[in-house]
């Protein structure tokens, strides 16, 4: 490749990645932590680690040992609180560590691209839609692990691949596995790379690399559980169960009936979050679905048609593995569970896309008015997807930024009273935990739901949760609460936020703070 077109590629890329840049520079103070309040709890146990406290969650009652998360992300984000352990001053860092992983993600899918046997042109668009993505924009500017885990989990699946044909392919196998390790111990939804590594190997007649595999990740991923068992509360407690036993939790209540509940909603909602993480599109509208639908179906079958053609199959076989998973997890999934699959079913979708372009390319010669109409339709489809994509980057996204900066910036009034009126060692009830905690340095029980109740719609078992866990609470002599009003929700899209309603609505309660945006209460 010339020198000319390579300073070209790095231009267009650069160029593409401008977008996701300036929503970083925009939000680099990130007003926005607690969005998806794990933001917040990773920032509150990377705080623990670097002041020494080891590694807990420091904002819950007793300060349990955090079993929740995997270690690697909150260990990289404790080296910016020991460079400046003022908060929120050092938020600024935390957000240009967490963007920095979008080129290194970038970087990562070209080398994937380039095994798959893609031409330089294709590898660029693809790197090009990827860093022009939405959602992965979103997750660029937001503490979360999944950028972190895509980069381990891609790099895994290139050695993988090698091993799978080098020479000296040992130790190419035990860094793979090394690679899946660290991707398990980012976020342990990597534990089917345990299972499709050595599958994949052994399906190519490599005995040794994939022993080499498993043995280069089976010590993280067995020590990570060890560590957890050794820790976990043996029975569940409702305090802080979600933090600290977060599978028992999520199942918690379920029967054998539920699971064809689980099945039919998570396979329904999975077969259109494929679709909404490739062209990002927040309408629930029929159209909007049926488009994702069709979407996720052509990215799936793509990304099988590109796995035959090169011979490379992984990267499909741990998608198919951990899609599995999905249809079991006990959450509807959404385009943030399917964003480690974003290589592959973007270079899936293109496959495909290609192919169609050819089969229309080929219909103009006799059926001109067939490839004509299909032609019209491709040209609409491209316009909304440039649409879309705009929208996201310049509306959806600030837009969602801004309204947690704003829950925050209301939420201040509470906590400047809590700060001057609880005393530190008195916990309360919030469900935004993690940002009460780094506020004001006081703890807080988190009040969440297991997601049983949104399945069911459960009304009568929601406050039958809320009772237990008050006297859950009171048994630890947790006796306020604090409920943000913005909390309030009036369907079934967030249970917990119904729950902190209830238990502030109690009339027996004492009122103790109350302003236009935030509730303050005695339990009785």
């Amino acid at each position: 490749m010339s020198s000319a077109k390579r300073f070209l590629s790095l231009l267009i890329v650069l160029a593409a990645l401008a977008p996701a840049a300036r929503l970083a520079w925009t939000w680099r103070a990130m007003p926005h932590l607690g969005v998806y309040d794990d933001d917040a709890v990773y920032w509150v146990t990377a705080k623990s680690l670097a002041e020494g406290r080891g590694y807990r969650i420091a904002g819950l009652p007793g300060e349990p040992a955090q079993t929740k998360y995997p270690p690697v992300y909150p260990l990289l984000l404790a080296s910016i609180w020991k460079l400046n352990p003022s908060f929120p001053s050092n938020l600024p860092a935390a957000m240009l560590f967490q963007w920095l992983m979008l080129p290194a993600l970038l970087a990562a899918s070209w080398s994937l691209f380039a095994q798959f046997g893609l031409s330089h042109r294709l590898k660029l668009v693809l790197c090009a839609l990827m860093a022009l993505n939405p959602i992965q924009a979103f997750f660029s500017a937001t503490l979360m692990s999944e950028t972190l885990f895509t980069i381990c989990l891609v790099s895994a699946v290139i050695l993988g691949e090698k091993a799978a044909r080098a020479r000296r392919e040992l130790p190419v196998a035990l860094c793979a596995g090394l690679l899946a390790g660290i991707a398990y111990l980012t976020r342990s939804v990597a534990l089917p790379m345990l299972i499709a590594g050595p599958l994949y190997l052994l399906m190519r007649r490599r005995a040794r690399p994939a022993l080499f595999f498993a043995a280069g990740m089976l010590p993280l991923v067995a020590g990570w559980l060890l560590w957890m068992r050794a820790r976990v509360p043996r029975s569940l407690d409702l305090v802080s169960s979600f933090y600290t036993d977060y599978v028992r939790f999520n199942y918690y209540g379920i029967g054998a009936d539920d699971l064809g509940l689980y099945l039919g909603a998570n396979f329904s909602r999975l077969t259109e979050a494929i679709g909404q993480m490739l062209v990002f599109n927040p309408s629930d509208s029929f159209l909007s679905v049926s488009l994702a639908r069709v979407l996720s179906v052509a990215a799936i079958a793509g990304a099988i048609r590109l796995a035959r053609r090169s011979g490379h199959w992984l990267y499909a076989l741990f998608a198919l593995l951990y899609l599995l998973l999905l249809l079991v997890w006990p959450y509807t999934p959404d385009p943030r569970f399917v964003l480690p699959l974003l290589p592959l079913m973007l270079a899936g979708l293109a496959v495909e896309f290609l192919r169609i372009l050819r089969v229309v390319g080929k219909a103009w010669r006799s059926q001109r008015a067939a490839a004509a109409v299909v032609s019209l339709g491709l040209a609409a489809f491209l316009a909304a997807g440039v649409w879309l994509t705009y929208s996201g980057l310049t509306g959806t996204m600030p837009r969602l930024f801004a309204m947690q900066a704003a829950r925050t910036e209301e939420s201040l009034g509470a906590f400047r009273w809590i700060a001057a009126n609880v005393p530190p060692g008195d916990p309360l009830v919030a469900y935004h935990q993690a940002l009460l905690y780094l506020y004001t340095g006081r703890q807080a029980a988190a009040l969440k739901t297991p997601p049983v109740y949104a399945y069911r719609q459960d009304g009568p078992g929601l406050e039958a949760h809320v009772a237990e866990f008050r006297r859950a609470a009171a048994g630890r002599g947790i006796r306020r609460v604090l409920h943000l009003r913005c909390d309030d929700r009036a369907g079934w899209d967030d249970a917990a936020g119904m729950a902190m309603h209830a238990l502030t609505a109690d009339p027996e309660r004492q009122l103790l703070y109350s302003d236009a945006h935030a509730v303050i209460a005695a339990l009785p």
